[in-house]
C-alpha cells in the first residue's frame, strides 16, 4: 500500500545509508586486516558506484577528500558504537572490525529507544487486558451473587 509522503509515517521512516552498509561489509569481509580511510574509500570508488553522491567527481582532489570525509564520518559512528577498533600507525588511522559488547553510549543511542518502543507497545496493550480482566471479574461476581 502506498504511503503519503506528507504523513508522519513517511517523516518517521529511516533512510538506507548505502555508504555505511558498504563500509561495514568491507570491514566484516576482511576482519583480519586494518584499512586506512583512503584505502576504504578507494575500494568503494572502484567497486560501488552507488555509495557516493553523483555530484562528487572522481578525478578531483578536493572531491576525493570529500569522499574520504564521508567514509571517515561513518567510521566514527562505528567507533562510537564500539564496532571497530582504530589505531594510528605512522600518522595514519587504521580501522578494523571489532568483536565485543557495545559501548554504553551506543546503548543509549540504539538499545534504550528500542526498549522504550517495546514499553510503549506494552502500555498500549494494558487497557485491553485490564478490560478483559474486569469483564471476567464482573462475570465471577455475577456468578457468586446469582445474577
Amino acid at each position: 500500500m502506498p504511503i503519503d509522503i506528507d504523513s508522519d509515517k513517511w517523516e518517521g521512516g529511516s533512510y538506507i545509508d548505502w555508504l555505511r552498509i558498504e563500509v561495514v561489509n568491507r570491514l566484516r569481509r576482511n576482519d583480519d586486516k586494518a584499512y586506512s580511510v583512503a584505502e576504504i574509500t578507494e575500494h568503494l570508488e572502484d567497486n560501488n558506484s552507488i555509495v557516493f553522491p553523483e555530484f562528487v567527481e572522481r578525478n578531483d582532489q578536493a572531491q576525493n577528500k570529500f569522499r574520504q570525509s564521508l567514509v571517515f564520518d561513518r567510521l566514527q559512528d562505528l567507533l562510537f558504537e564500539d564496532w571497530v577498533d582504530v589505531k594510528v600507525i605512522d600518522g595514519t588511522h587504521y580501522f578494523t572490525k571489532k568483536s565485543g559488547a557495545p559501548h554504553i553510549a551506543a546503548q543509549v543511542r540504539y538499545e534504550i529507544p528500542d526498549r522504550l518502543d517495546d514499553l510503549e507497545e506494552e502500555i498500549d496493550e494494558r487497557p485491553e487486558r485490564l478490560e478483559e480482566r474486569l469483564r471476567w471479574l464482573e462475570h465471577r461476581v455475577g456468578e457468586a451473587h446469582g445474577y
